[in-house]
């Protein structure tokens, strides 16, 4: 059978390519160019990087299996950055910010941040979700947090406070797709107490969805 593999050069795909080879079928290596930012400061080439397709060519010459580059800048551009450019500008694309992300969203908002006396690090956090009144047990890993006093409160609900300090620990846009939390739910310290924020943000862009 003959397949082909997107080869990037990393080593997902150089394995996938492998053992598809190892198991007598016919492999075609595919890489793909996406944008031109051969005019940013630094940065040379067009994505993927010129460094990516030649890890990729090192790959298919190693395997021994053809490699082909295709160029869909232009196809990029118009399906997917600019639809996705102007559904965010328009405040219709579901965001979830975590750590520096609700950073971030809070200064976007018109808010403030400032440096902690003792930044919060490792497991154990506790922090109360507002609206439930539940505890969850949460990993943190920052020096800064957003002043919730900065926020407009007509604009922001401010969804989770860190039981230690204070802190806000997150916080939601009341009218369009947007919550953060400044903990990392994704490091499971509770182990799940805060998996539901995954749940949310999938509900969230089931709802959005144009």
């Amino acid at each position: 059978m003959r397949i082909a593999v997107a080869m990037s050069g990393g080593v997902d795909s150089s394995v996938a390519a492998l053992l598809l080879k190892e198991e007598g079928h016919e492999v075609v290596g595919l890489s793909m160019q996406l944008w031109d930012h051969s005019s940013e400061p630094g940065r040379t080439g067009r994505c993927c990087t010129a460094d990516d397709l030649s890890d990729a060519r090192r790959v298919a010459w190693a395997l021994d299996v053809p490699h082909y580059v295709l160029d869909l800048e232009r196809e990029f551009a118009a399906s997917v950055v600019r639809p996705f450019v102007e559904s965010y500008l328009a405040g219709n694309t579901p965001i979830f910010g975590i750590c520096l992300g609700h950073q971030l969203v809070g200064l976007a908002l018109g808010g403030k941040t400032y440096k902690l006396k003792f930044g919060h690090h490792g497991g154990n956090h506790p922090v109360r979700q507002e609206r439930t009144g539940k505890i969850e047990i949460t990993a943190h890993n920052h020096n800064f947090a957003v002043d919730p006093d900065s926020l407009k409160q007509s604009e922001v609900e401010m969804t989770h406070f860190d039981l230690n300090d204070g802190t806000l620990e997150g916080l939601r846009h009341r009218t369009m797709p947007l919550f953060t939390v400044q903990y990392h739910p994704e490091a499971s310290p509770g182990p799940h107490d805060s998996h539901y924020l995954f749940g949310d943000f999938v509900k969230m862009m089931q709802e959005w969805k144009s």
